[in-house]
């Protein structure tokens, strides 16, 4: 029996752990499960009018999780896991951009040289604060 390798791509090592299992586990799946997984992520991510509603696809995640092999089962959690933790990243980086540009009147610039973000995205987020401030 010949043995069977996965080769990976090139991951940053300040990747969220999350972030490479999830890859690892992509990378584990048959190639018609790859398939499946990636044609369900095009079309969710597809902004076409028409496309199936949100509550379609938590039907379509729900099913595959009870009828799918454990590495789908297991891929599905995992990707549960990690739009949580990014979820919950955006909104602890949204709050703290608050608190420094609009609570503390702090520039948009120092802000993101402090907190290591794109000064684009942190005046995105700032005018956002500020918008929702003026009604």
């Amino acid at each position: 029996m010949q043995d069977e390798f996965i080769q990976l791509p090139p991951i940053p090592k300040d990747e969220p752990g999350e972030f490479v299992e999830l890859v690892w586990l992509f990378a584990k799946l048959r190639a018609e499960e790859r398939e499946t997984v990636l044609d369900f992520v095009k079309s969710a991510a597809d902004g076409a009018p028409g496309r199936i509603m949100v509550t379609e696809y938590a039907k379509i995640l729900k099913n595959i999780s009870l009828k799918a092999s454990p590495d789908i089962q297991e891929f599905t959690e995992l990707t549960r896991r990690l739009l949580g933790h990014l979820f919950a990243q955006a909104c602890d980086m949204a709050a703290t951009v608050y608190l420094n540009c609009i609570v503390a009147g702090k520039p948009v610039k120092e802000t993101s040289g402090e907190l290591a973000l794109d000064e684009d995205l942190t005046r995105m987020i700032a005018a956002y604060y500020q918008k929702k401030a003026q009604k």
